[in-house]
């Protein structure tokens, strides 16, 4: 994720929790964050040229069978999760 956020405050011991307008995790280890520096000569050097990321809140298709499923294991109980193939 590129781009500048303000610090709200700090959480626990080594993470912050930033301001931001996207849906997304807020709340980052320190060893994610680097502080901003501003560029005086070039402005425009901070500015992404990538197009803006879609964010989709709802899904539009609707499932008319469930063909079959499996459990991922991920090493335990709690950390696994299942996959359906739907029709």
């Amino acid at each position: 994720m590129k781009g500048s956020f303000h610090i709200l405050g700090r959480v626990g011991k080594v993470a912050y929790k930033v301001e931001s307008h996207l849906e997304i995790q807020q709340v980052f280890h320190v060893s994610q964050l680097k502080t901003f520096n501003e560029d005086k000569e070039d402005e425009q050097r901070r500015q992404t040229h990538q197009a803006p990321t879609p964010v989709t809140k709802t899904h539009e298709h609707s499932v008319e069978e469930i063909m079959a499923h499996r459990v991922i294991h991920h090493g335990g109980v709690h950390l696994s999760h299942v996959e359906y193939l739907v029709k």
